[in-house]
């Protein structure tokens, strides 16, 4: 028997077994339950992928577009500009660090949507 205040799996398997029947409603669809179903919330539903494969596609297919559209960019170089470090930074970490958090999230989402759509995955 474990020590006081320690939990084992029985425990928790009994926790789980009795939950339904603390108010009488033992396996019973519950009108929150449908409403949440209905609307899709309450599991994720905005953000959340259906399936590790398609979620997978979708990154490569967003990496595999993203080192298409920036070898132009690596190719063809940037202009020098005489501008100070301090706003050369700011700047940069501005288009180039903000844009390489929020863009991966957007894009895949979307390419996710497409996939689901053309029924790829």
């Amino acid at each position: 028997h474990p020590a006081k205040g320690q939990r084992n799996e029985r425990d928790d398997d009994e926790c789980i077994e009795n939950d339904g029947r603390k108010d009488g409603a033992e396996g019973a669809v519950q009108p929150h339950d449908v409403e949440r179903a209905e609307l899709g919330v309450g599991d994720g539903e905005g953000c959340r992928q259906d399936s590790p494969f398609r979620a997978i596609l979708s990154a490569v297919i967003f990496n595999a577009l993203i080192i298409i559209a920036l070898v132009p960019l690596a190719l063809r170089g940037v202009a020098y500009r005489p501008i100070g470090a301090a706003p050369l930074l700011a700047r940069n970490a501005l288009i180039y660090g903000l844009g390489g958090i929020i863009a991966p999230f957007i894009g895949i989402k979307l390419i996710d949507i497409l996939v689901v759509a053309t029924r790829l995955a």
